[in-house]
């Protein structure tokens, strides 16, 4: 897919028959929903952090690696000159350094300081944080992650004290990157996974790279695809396949379930609109669900999940209850 029309894409430029081509383009597979996911994130953090005039530092700068990627024989399309707008950024953080080296671009926004530990908290809404050595935290809503303002010299460790984020991490061997939550370890060196903290329970799911999974010295490696949910009293660490692409909503602003049982999609929905989903039976509950909702209200979500299984729901407030139809 031509990166022009992607950026035109998530600027919200494309005509009509563009952003058709290009949903349907991201449905082919996976690799490809990443890739757009991802040029979605360095416009979501460029919007904020960029400034419309860079300084005649940063033009040095773009134009050194611009020098530098010619020499490598990378064909780049964004000329140098004097003012860039946010797509030649865009563009440049694409094609050039990628997601781990925006560090190069976006200006790291502190929220709150104590000493050499920052903290970054969400309530109501997702919020995007830019580590010291490029690695991007995307917080979920009621979650808490501190970090250091600087790395140590030889490892990279954050905590995840409350809810969910997703990872991805800059590149390093000779610094290995540390999430602790719940007290579990999670090591990786570069990689992209999602940690979710909740009900005393925490869950890895691993999206690209390799993690570590340590807890009570018990270690599993996951690789693309896997995960592993752990329970406080658990004694041994399993993992497991992962099917769906659920966990990944709170980014992606797509619910994208794939043979997966009701049960499962209704916990996504309750997290995502602040709602209890139940079941009148246990048949019910785990009837497997195959579709993308996007930009659709709750209500047409619960109607059309109602209508593919000839079910009925009620509501009372926030309480949702499926039952079988008459």
């Amino acid at each position: 897919m031509d990166i022009d029309l992607l950026i035109h894409y998530v600027t919200n430029e494309t005509s009509a028959e563009e952003k058709l081509r290009v949903e349907d383009w991201s449905k082919q597979d996976i690799n490809s929903q990443k890739e757009l996911d991802n040029l979605q994130l360095i416009w979501n953090l460029s919007y904020t952090a960029v400034p419309a005039h860079p300084s005649s530092e940063a033009a040095q700068s773009l134009l050194r690696f611009k020098e530098k990627a010619a020499a490598q024989k990378t064909l780049i399309s964004v000329p140098i000159k004097q003012s860039y707008s946010l797509q030649d950024w865009i563009k440049v953080a694409a094609v050039l350094v990628g997601i781990p080296l925006m560090i190069w671009f976006f200006t790291v926004q502190i929220r709150t300081k104590d000493s050499n530990e920052l903290t970054a908290s969400t309530t109501a809404k997702t919020d995007t944080t830019l580590l010291a050595d490029g690695s991007i935290v995307i917080l979920n809503k009621n979650s808490i992650l501190k970090y250091p303002e600087s790395f140590a010299e030889h490892t990279r460790t954050v905590h995840l004290d409350k809810g969910e984020a997703f990872f991805q991490v800059s590149h390093d061997n000779k610094k290995p990157f540390f999430v602790l939550a719940n007290g579990i370890r999670i090591k990786v060196v570069g990689t992209a996974f999602n940690v979710k903290v909740k009900d005393g329970q925490t869950e890895v799911i691993v999206e690209s790279g390799k993690v570590s999974v340590n807890k009570n010295h018990e270690q599993l490696v996951l690789t693309p695809a896997e995960s592993i949910l752990i329970h406080d009293g658990d004694l041994h660490l399993r993992k497991e396949k992962h099917t769906d692409l659920l966990y990944n909503y709170y980014r992606s602003k797509l619910f994208i379930a794939n043979g997966t049982p009701l049960w499962k999609l209704a916990a996504i929905l309750e997290e995502a609109y602040e709602v209890h989903i139940s079941f009148q039976t246990a048949d019910i509950k785990n009837l497997p669900m195959s579709t993308t909702f996007k930009d659709e209200s709750l209500e047409d979500i619960l109607t059309v999940i109602a209508r593919t299984f000839n079910l009925k729901f009620s509501k009372n407030g926030s309480k949702i209850v499926f039952k079988i139809a008459d």
